[in-house]
């Protein structure tokens, strides 16, 4: 009778899965989660795998990566327990496809641990360069930047494709790919032609590859980023996937914005779009969005790039992919920093913030706790005694991934604090190693002429206070002059910094003793700032002008003191009253 109890439910369950196949052939994709179920419960293993496998990549394709996970876990689950065989090539790629999904849903050590095993097993070249592209992208998102670079440049290696070294190369190499651009330019039909033409694999694999280089390039190397888009964007178009030229079209778009292309950099923005119309792809559609969103910082239209951003968390939402998600938060609480509005990039850091400790993406985790904290300092939330730990242990967590332009954010905020709570010396500890970081990495992209500038702003409060003579004293002069300059040659790409290097310029031309030239600066700066969003700096030109040039101190202090009240700005404040 007990035998019986089991054998009659074992027997049902094939029963209804040989029944719902049989019956709803059309309709296999959509229950193979319900097939695989009772094939399996049918002590059928084999149909239950192939099932079991139907059903992850249906899931991976919907962005379902939960289950998708739990679909790929059940299949090699099967294999380990099941007297049949499969192809090892199949193996393999359920192992790698997982690793891909662990990517995705943000689970980077179970995606390191499912790459690492694969790469231990595979030895031909195309298997390696999959599994080193994964590894480098794991590695780019959770801001391992040594460890991505090196295996994304193995896998451009084994793709075909070499990343030129610096120097003479890199610049050779930049122009070949520029002439290519040009030849299009001038003989529209060759562009035209590569967008659905057959596709060239090699092309796509290593358009794929550059396109993960350039958001680690994008932050630390300017010469490099402008290559990388360049071979990406010819790469891509040779390629013709839809897909792929969407990608590398958004990128050169936003690199065209960035110096001052505007028209063509609208002409691709706009290609880019149809591409997604005609081949829906969410997240080559995400990826815009964050590109639009990047060229209204530029275009210093912070409403629009508050709307982009939110549109691409809306998007990535559903599709699961946590690390862009992420990324969109970032970019929103950047969009409400540069408004001046504290409070809501506040908001925006915490709504992101557990989420961040979940990924375990040192990348993302220390620009929210970098942000968070100084944010927090301003609106009078942490004391600078509070806040100065957790940037210090930010910055620390930014030097194990090697991510300088993180650890220049770090150095910047506490350059700042340092300023706003009178402490000359650490002004200047923290102003130099700023400066020393970026002058050594060439990070000349705007968001690290940002901690230059606030590296200046460290040097000029210690000129003021009396440093005299030697060699610091001379660092402190070069610091101030090189922001000032280095931020004017790329007003293009920087226009909100202008404000601010003319305010540091005005201040260290006041220390001079220049007072007519330093008045002129400051109206110029006062000007850049009206009827913009960035009421704070507004308010800066104000109090510098109060404290180091002296005429009209009285009105300009009234001035600054009301924008601080309406912001919140209790530090700001509390230095007015000192």
């Amino acid at each position: 009778a007990e035998l019986m109890h089991v054998a009659v439910p074992v027997a049902l369950h094939l029963k209804l899965a040989e029944y719902l196949e049989n019956h709803m052939p059309e309709s296999r994709v959509d229950v193979a989660d319900m097939l695989s179920f009772h094939f399996l419960a049918g002590n059928d293993p084999e149909k239950g795998f192939g099932y079991a496998l139907l059903a992850a990549m249906k899931a991976r394709e919907q962005y379902a990566n939960k289950d998708a996970i739990h679909y790929y876990k059940k299949t090699l689950e099967i294999l380990r327990e099941a007297d049949f065989t499969v192809d090892p090539e199949l193996k393999y790629q359920i192992r790698r496809d997982l690793g891909i999904v662990y990517r995705q849903a943000g689970v980077y050590d179970q995606a390191i641990v499912q790459f690492e095993d694969c790469l231990k097993e595979v030895l031909n070249k195309e298997g390696r360069m999959e599994l080193h592209y994964g590894l480098g992208q794991v590695y780019q998102e959770q801001g391992d930047t040594r460890f991505a670079v090196s295996h994304l440049e193995t896998a451009l290696n084994l793709a075909g494709k070499r990343v030129p070294p610096d120097g003479l190369w890199l610049l050779l190499s930049t122009i070949k790919e520029l002439t290519r651009r040009t030849f299009v330019l001038f003989f529209p039909p060759a562009r035209r032609s590569s967008v659905g033409s057959p596709a060239d694999n090699t092309a796509s694999r290593q358009s794929s590859i550059l396109r993960v280089l350039f958001k680690i390039y994008f932050f630390e190397d300017s010469r490099r980023v402008i290559w990388s888009i360049l071979a990406g964007v010819n790469l891509a178009e040779r390629s013709g996937l839809r897909s792929e030229i969407a990608y590398a079209y958004s990128n050169y778009a936003l690199l065209l914005a960035i110096y001052g292309f505007s028209r063509r950099s609208d002409f691709y923005f706009l290609e880019c779009r149809r591409l997604i119309e005609r081949n829906p792809d969410p997240v080559a559609e995400a990826n815009y969005y964050q590109r639009m969103a990047l060229r209204s910082q530029y275009d210093n239209n912070f409403h629009s790039m508050i709307r982009y951003a939110r549109r691409q968390i809306a998007l990535l939402k559903e599709i699961g992919e946590v690390w862009d998600l992420v990324s969109g938060y970032v970019l929103l609480a950047s969009a409400h920093l540069n408004t001046s509005d504290f409070s809501t990039a506040r908001n925006c850091l915490l709504e992101v913030r557990d989420l961040t400790e979940r990924q375990k993406s040192r990348l993302h985790l220390g620009f929210v706790q970098t942000n968070l904290s100084f944010c927090e300092y301003m609106l009078g939330i942490r004391s600078a005694d509070e806040a100065r730990p957790i940037l210090m242990e930010a910055r620390n967590v930014e030097r194990e991934s090697q991510n300088p332009s993180g650890q220049a954010l770090c150095l910047g905020y506490l350059t700042l604090i340092a300023v706003r709570e009178g402490v000359a010396e650490d002004a200047v500890h923290f102003s130099m190693q700023a400066f020393d970081l970026i002058i050594e990495y060439r990070m000349l992209m705007p968001q690290t002429l940002l901690a230059l500038v606030h590296a200046a702003e460290g040097a000029l409060f210690a000129l003021h206070r009396g440093e005299e003579g030697g060699q610091r004293q001379a660092k402190l002069r070069r610091i101030v002059k090189k922001a000032h300059r280095y931020v004017l040659r790329r007003s293009r790409q920087a226009p909100l910094l202008v404000a601010q290097a003319l305010r540091i310029r005005a201040g260290y031309d006041a220390y001079r003793g220049r007072r007519r030239a330093a008045q002129k600066l400051y109206e110029q700066a006062l000007g850049r700032t009206q009827n913009k969003p960035d009421a704070w700096e507004r308010g800066l030109v104000y109090y510098d002008r109060s404290r180091y040039s002296g005429d009209n101190r009285a009105a300009d202090e009234a001035a600054a003191r009301e924008i601080f009240q309406t912001l919140g700005l209790v530090p700001e404040l509390n230095r007015l009253e000192s």
